[in-house]
């Protein structure tokens, strides 16, 4: 929800406007691509980003990522 309320109210705002027809539908395609980028990204499960680096070889990485996934589920 965090993500899709500010695309949410300027996409609103952009096509409310007086804007020309042009703007209008880059304003549709930019909120489709987006909406795109954040179900891939929802797909692609970051939480197992760290094992594939570990595996790779790429432990600083991976370290820096498992930390930062493990403070996040702190916080909630």
């Amino acid at each position: 929800m965090a993500v899709w309320l500010p695309l949410l109210v300027v996409a609103d705002i952009l096509l409310g406007s007086a804007a020309v027809g042009e703007c209008r539908v880059l304003v549709r395609l930019c909120f489709a691509v987006g909406s795109v980028l954040i179900a891939l990204v929802a797909l692609l499960l970051p939480a197992r980003w760290a094992e594939a680096l570990r595996r790779r070889g790429c432990w600083g990485p991976a370290l820096a990522l498992s930390c930062a996934w493990r403070r996040r589920d702190l916080a909630k």
